[in-house]
């Protein structure tokens, strides 16, 4: 089996690893799929040579030591969790690409000069906990223990009480030391059109995009469909249609690569006869300039 062909069949089997079978990937943090998925990276770690920690968020690292003694590591590697329903390259690509250059050392009877680290990283879409970045976040210190112990999913789960249902210890240390980071490489696929359009198969990121992500709650007041005259209504959805359709133009006259995306959308009371008396929705920013995302936070 080729170097491709193996790359490949890692990444269809972790696809495998989904609650919605046929219909994408669909792989939470801490969920029985996020379970199976690591127990796969961290057996392949430890077929690879690699020495195998978890932390105290659950982010997976397998270490193979290099020629300097107590040299910072190179880090590789991409997250594994997904967005409902999302495609089988998110992520996982970056990881299995990973583990095949550590792979390559171990079959080349290779040593690093620098210790080279492969990590897996949970939550970076935020698909359950909101916010997104939160293995990121934590490894550099910008998650606090109190904001980490105080997330929680759409039923009300906490991130400790998550963890604990599949093993995971949260109690693991938390916080990477930023001397032991030598640099991060990370493989992804381009979510965009614009290589595929322009047929250039691989891109150099030039800018890290920031991501800012706010919850907005409009408040109206409900009232029968059939008997509420138009001019006597409160009706919080038309209200928030009107701001979510500002939104792209605010975007564009931004620049800067500016992106805005409203793609979570709760209407209440949800009745076909019944005017809306609140609605909940997410605004997700993000931008390549950090003024614009300061001054989105600022209000």
């Amino acid at each position: 089996m080729s170097l491709i062909e193996r790359i490949e069949k890692q990444i269809n089997d972790l696809s495998e690893f989904t609650s919605t079978p046929g219909k994408g990937t669909t792989r939470l943090t801490y969920s029985k799929e996020d379970l199976l998925t690591r127990n796969y990276i961290k057996n392949k770690m430890m077929e690879y040579g690699l020495t195998v920690q978890e932390d105290g968020f659950g982010n997976i690292f397998g270490k193979l030591e290099g020629t300097l003694k107590d040299a910072p590591s190179v880090m590789v590697g991409s997250h594994f969790d997904s967005v409902p329903n999302g495609g089988a390259y998110d992520g996982p690509a970056g990881v299995i690409v990973a583990l095949e250059v550590a792979a390559l050392f171990a079959e080349n009877q290779l040593t690093p000069k620098y210790p080279l680290e492969i990590i897996a990283l949970i939550e970076e879409e935020g698909a359950r906990f909101g916010g997104g970045l939160m293995g990121s976040r934590g490894i550099v210190g910008t998650l606090s223990e109190e904001s980490f112990k105080n997330l929680r999913d759409e039923e009300g789960i906490t991130t400790i009480e998550a963890m604990s249902k599949i093993g995971l210890d949260p109690t693991l240390p938390k916080r990477r030391n930023p001397n032991n980071i030598k640099a991060f490489l990370e493989l992804h696929i381009e979510q965009g059109p614009i290589l595929e359009e322009k047929n250039i198969p691989i891109g150099v990121v030039e800018a890290i995009v920031g991501l800012t992500q706010f919850e907005v709650t409009i408040e109206g007041k409900a009232g029968h469909a059939g008997t509420t005259p138009m001019d006597r209504r409160t009706d919080a959805l038309v209200a928030a249609a009107q701001i979510i359709s500002q939104l792209p133009g605010f975007a564009i006259e931004e620049g800067e690569g500016t992106v805005i995306t409203t793609g979570r959308l709760n209407v209440l009371p949800n009745g076909a006869n019944v005017i809306p008396n609140k609605v909940v929705f997410s605004v997700d920013i993000r931008s390549s300039k950090e003024k614009i995302l300061t001054m989105s936070s600022s209000g």
